[in-house]
């Protein structure tokens, strides 16, 4: 399990910097362990469309692959979903009333 990081520590991006000057306000590092977690995922698609592509022939390692980059695309699009176009008051919808 790995420790919460302080604001005074050491920046665990890598920077030099502390943690309070560098990714507190930005998520860098939680950002950074989601990048490195999609691309993880990107190349195990890469690889079983690969050894589909062995194994089957050339169809089945684009269907692999096409489905894996399609599981792929839906997963970054739900861990980390676009931002918030300024959506309004959520108290002034109106539900009937």
């Amino acid at each position: 399990m790995e420790e919460a990081v302080s604001r005074n520590d050491p920046c665990p991006c890598g920077s030099g910097l502390k943690y309070k000057k560098c990714c507190i306000g930005s998520g860098g590092v939680e950002k950074q362990k989601r990048t490195r977690r999609a691309q993880m995922l990107a190349l195990v698609v890469v690889l079983a469309a690969i050894v589909a592509g062995f194994v089957w022939g050339t169809a089945p390692a684009l269907a692999v692959g096409f489905v894996g980059a399609l599981l792929l695309g839906a997963y970054l699009f739900f861990v980390d979903p676009p931002a918030s176009r300024g959506g309004g008051n959520p108290g002034a919808i109106n539900f009937g009333r």
